[in-house]
């Protein structure tokens, strides 16, 4: 009888992480390896899932012959590309694919009810409910959507540049520090909106934090409107206010303090992460004959 074993997978546009534990619930080791956002097609995301894989082995002697899979990726909301990873799947290995969202709501309250909203470049929520009905908002991505988010508040600390140097706005301190950031005049300007993303936007959110910490009005409002719109997102995924409710990514420090009563006392640190959410998933997926 071979031996199976649990993977849990969190993959992303950036690279991915997994996670082997033994059937016994030891862990075997953790690795990392490159994108596995599925959008870049099935071959570039196996490769890179195997690769972390093959690193959370590392030197244990053991080889999953018989695996079950838990994978919270980026793009599996798109059923053809799903479908395509599910299929390029290496034989004997069983996987359930979800979202990397999916899978952080698993992680964070252990599989059992709650709300989990995501801060950092971009937002989302998702919550399970008491039925185990499973919920979502947000995630709509840059420039539309994610409201609350880095990328969000950044766009609004270069429309501050931008109103401050055409004589719009005063030249605030925050402004200043901003226009320090990305160039002190109109051409620099122009040259540095020309070319931003996402990321760089969400680049300038630190400024809009340190200046927080020291008391600035306008960093102080940006982010209790950004606060405003995550309370808006746990709404829509628990309208009852009913379930405990954790926070994850870069911006959840700064924004919990200032959410209302009601959702500040369901907070909760989250029990574990995106790839402990796929490795229970993977246990639930758990049907390979032996």
């Amino acid at each position: 009888m071979s031996e199976r074993f649990y993977i849990g997978v969190d993959g992303g546009g950036s690279g991915c992480r997994a996670r082997v534990e033994a059937e016994d619930g030891t862990l075997i080791g953790e690795g990392t390896g490159g994108p596995a956002q599925l959008s870049q097609g099935p071959t570039v995301a196996w490769h890179s899932i195997q690769t972390a894989i093959e690193a959370a082995l590392g030197n244990s002697g053991f080889e999953p012959e018989f695996a079950v899979l838990g994978f919270g990726l980026a793009g599996a909301h798109v059923p053809a590309w799903r479908t395509a990873f599910e299929h390029a799947a290496p034989k004997l290995w069983r996987c359930r694919v979800e979202t990397d969202a999916y899978t952080s709501l698993v992680g964070a309250h252990g599989g059992e009810p709650g709300v989990v909203v995501g801060i950092g470049t971009g937002t989302f929520a998702c919550a399970f409910d008491d039925r185990r009905h499973y919920h979502e908002a947000g995630g709509w991505g840059f420039p539309s959507g994610d409201e609350g988010g880095g990328a969000w508040i950044g766009v609004k600390l270069a429309r501050l540049a931008e109103q401050a140097i055409d004589g719009r706005h005063d030249m605030t301190p925050l402004a200043q520090k901003i226009l320090e950031k990305i160039g002190p005049d109109r051409k620099s300007l122009f040259d540095w909106v020309g070319v931003a993303n996402q990321a760089t936007f969400a680049a300038l959110t630190p400024i809009a934090a340190a200046a927080a910490a020291e008391g600035d009005a306008e960093a102080l409002k940006m982010f209790d409107e950004a606060a405003y719109e995550i309370t808006r997102l746990v709404g829509a995924v628990d309208p009852a206010d009913a379930q405990p409710l954790a926070l994850l990514g870069g911006l959840a420090g700064i924004i919990a303090p200032r959410l209302p009563y009601r959702l500040s006392r369901r907070l909760r640190a989250p029990k574990g992460d995106s790839a402990a959410g796929a490795l229970i998933l993977a246990r639930r997926e758990d049907t390979i004959p032996r």
